[in-house]
């Protein structure tokens, strides 16, 4: 962790602690408060570290936390937000970018710059992304008969994530969620632009059935900064 306080987003900061081990489980909050913020937990309205450190993080513009892997919360106009606990990040991989953007208005959460993409098959451009990403890494042999999807998710296993392997094919790539979506559900991908990895992006999955969902995952793909809007969470 060597960059600036105003440099390290939550999640890259998640992800640099993710397989450090503290004696007590406060320790491990009260460290990633330190490295995102000269702010004490004690500032906060809450005795409870793992909420210090998402309310430290709201204070500070950066809504990256909410790639974690952890449970969503069940009140109205919080479903977005993990819940208090363990903070997991979504994948344990380097990231870059100062964060995620938001705001408040009303009840309502915004996410900024955020590319927002729906449920379709790949273009050319997409698979061209993701077949040379895989390609670079020498994970997937030429002529290998093992489809596209599988081959990501085994490369994703690899670098630490333990979600589902069925994945949400987008124009632009491919969203591996947290918890497997089911398909009758009515599904938006929201992606970040703000924070990625060399190979995508974390994001989250706006799903609707009987009610409102949100699933944090993993993007596969090429990013528009070009398309990059404010998206109303609930």
């Amino acid at each position: 962790m060597t960059s600036g306080y105003q440099g390290r987003s939550a999640l890259q900061v998640m992800s640099n602690m993710d397989r450090r081990i503290q004696r007590h489980r406060e320790d491990h909050f009260y460290a990633m408060i330190g490295a995102i913020s000269t702010a004490r937990a004690s500032s906060c309205e809450t005795s409870d570290p793992c909420e210090a450190f998402m309310l430290v993080c709201e204070r500070k513009g950066d809504y990256s936390f909410i790639y974690s892997a952890a449970k969503r919360d069940s009140t109205q106009f919080r479903r977005w937000r993990p819940v208090s606990g363990d903070l997991p990040p979504i994948l344990p991989w380097h990231c870059s970018g100062e964060g995620q953007p938001g705001h408040g208005e009303s009840e309502f959460l915004y996410l900024d710059q955020m590319m927002v993409l729906e449920n379709h098959s790949l273009d050319r451009e997409g698979e061209e992304f993701v077949e040379e990403w895989l390609d670079s890494n020498k994970i997937r042999g030429v002529g290998s008969l093992e489809s596209l999807q599988d081959s990501a998710h085994a490369a994703l296993q690899f670098m630490g994530f333990k979600g589902s392997p069925d994945c949400i094919s987008t124009t632009h790539g491919l969203f591996f969620p947290c918890e497997r979506i089911l398909a009758d559900e009515e599904i938006t991908i929201l992606v970040a632009t703000r924070v990625r990895w060399r190979f995508g992006a974390p994001g989250i999955a706006h799903c609707y059935r009987n009610a409102e969902l949100y699933t944090p995952g993993v993007f596969i793909g090429r990013i528009d900064d070009a398309v990059a809007t404010s998206v109303k969470m609930s």
